[in-house]
């Protein structure tokens, strides 16, 4: 019974791994069969590993960010000039932060 309860434990534990590595857009099965078998060396490990070039695009894209068409960097969406480029950039088509006419 006590072997059991270790069993499911461990199998608990490994998810935090598991869940820490599907946020930086890597395979969570993987991490939590090695979570399950070497925990503490996982976890350093989940910690030290960097985003995945996927990952890093769809928390951009979450943070309302959109890249330069002239130099391909993130940049904020309501940007008019490129701070990386220097160059001028249009808002989005479906941007609500288009131009428009003040009459006096």
């Amino acid at each position: 019974m006590e072997i059991f309860i270790l069993i499911v434990f461990m199998g608990l534990l490994a998810l935090i791994p598991a869940r820490i590595a599907a946020s930086k857009g890597r395979d969570p099965g993987v991490w939590w069969f090695y979570g399950f078998f070497l925990f503490i060396i996982a976890i350093i490990h989940v910690a030290l590993v960097s985003d995945t070039v996927g990952a890093t695009e769809q928390k951009a894209v979450a943070a309302g960010n959109l890249k330069c068409p002239h130099c391909a960097e993130w940049i904020k969406r309501e940007a008019k000039v490129c701070r990386h480029c220097g160059r001028d950039v249009e808002p989005p088509a479906g941007s609500a932060m288009r131009a428009t006419a003040v009459s006096p």
